[in-house]
């Protein structure tokens, strides 16, 4: 069976369901993987944002 687990459920029932032989995808796992950095403007900067 297949499982979309979101970032809310515990990583221990992700691995359960994984050794019971399920596929699951795990968004914390997917999330980790996409993150983002912030990109900040330069302190000389004189835009006003």
């Amino acid at each position: 069976m297949k499982f979309l687990a979101d970032e809310n459920i515990h990583a221990d029932i992700v691995g359960w369901l994984r050794n019971s032989g399920h596929d699951v995808l795990y968004a914390a796992e997917s999330l980790a993987e996409h993150q983002t950095t912030t990109c900040s403007r330069p302190p000389d900067s004189k835009t006003a944002y």
